[in-house]
């Protein structure tokens, strides 16, 4: 009977190829993470901007209610090119802060970051406990 021989295959160098591979694949994906990261980062600005701003204006309802918008504008912290539209009750101020998304490639997928905050006046409780 007759023996079959294999030959050996030399593999050496397909982990390289492979190591490669992964570290292109990983560095092409950086760009990617930072946008995100960016993304993230300015919505978390513009919401803690629509909350102090409302904050603000809501303390200012109680004394001039025509006043109070222009209070949280001025209240605003400075985010370039953001815009913000107010409107103001009685007992409570309702803000939006609109910022047009920078960062490529998510201002693709989110062209405008967008923050709402609400904040009012206490109402004091009636005698049975219910407002």
């Amino acid at each position: 009977m007759r023996k079959i021989q294999f030959e050996k295959v030399n593999d050496s160098g397909q982990v390289t190829i492979l190591m490669l591979a992964l570290v292109l694949a990983l560095f092409s994906a950086l760009p990617i993470v930072g946008s995100i990261s960016q993304t993230l980062v300015n919505q978390q600005r513009l919401n803690a901007a629509a909350d102090s701003s409302a904050l603000a204006g809501a303390l200012e309802l109680e004394f001039n209610q025509l006043q109070a918008c222009e209070l949280a504008q001025d209240f605003k912290v400075d985010i370039p090119s953001s815009t913000m539209s107010c409107e103001a009750t009685r007992s409570k101020i309702k803000l939006v802060l609109r910022l047009p998304n920078t960062s490529s490639p998510m201002k693709y997928l989110f062209p405008i970051l967008e923050a709402t905050a609400t904040a009012g006046i206490a109402q004091p409780m009636t005698d049975n406990g219910v407002d």
